[in-house]
């Protein structure tokens, strides 16, 4: 996909047509202050957009299933075990497998204490409005689903004492306009 232009980003914040499926559909032209066309801005730059925002708000792991080595790469935790039973439902217990955006963990990985705490990335604990996740524990009591309230259609699993977890969306690339009126 495309790289995002940031300068296409507050339309495709205000764009709410569902996807035609028609990449090569413009959706508006970026024009010069003489009139010139310069960039069309496609339905296929909307999406790189929106997988761009979804991943981003989403894509969640527990805390501790992966660590930062002395390098400042991120590998998957070997020791990993799980998240234990009694804190399974904890929104504390899950994190974002992204770029690091909260200054506090930023700062933790500049001061290097972040190779020693499996607390390091972004919680999802902090994501604005509060609530826009929701945890629910299957009949088993062994396995919880997380759903975005944001992104309709994003849900997350894991599987208490195991290194088994994922995630999957599958939506209309829409942000949930409801999400005010659910809290």
């Amino acid at each position: 996909m495309p790289p995002v232009n940031e300068e296409m980003i507050p339309f495709f914040k205000s764009y709410t047509n569902i996807f035609t499926g028609e990449h090569e559909k413009v959706l508006k032209e970026i024009t010069s202050p003489e009139g010139q066309v310069l960039k069309p801005m496609t339905e296929l730059d909307r999406l790189a957009y929106i997988v761009n925002e979804i991943e981003n708000d989403t894509h969640i792991i527990p805390v501790g299933a992966f660590k930062m080595k002395p390098t400042h790469e991120i590998r998957k935790n070997i020791e990993f075990e799980g998240i234990k039973s009694d804190a399974i439902t904890n929104i504390k217990s899950y994190c974002h497998f992204r770029k690091v955006m909260d200054q506090e963990k930023k700062d933790l990985i500049d001061r290097e204490d972040a190779l020693s705490d499996p607390n390091f990335l972004d919680e999802i604990s902090k994501d604005l409005p509060k609530s826009s996740w929701a945890l629910v524990l299957d009949h088993t009591k062994t396995i919880v689903h997380i759903r975005s309230l944001k992104w309709i259609g994003y849900i997350a699993f894991h599987k208490c004492h195991t290194n088994i977890f994922g995630g999957i969306y599958v939506g209309d690339g829409l942000p949930n306009p409801d999400l005010a009126f659910m809290l």
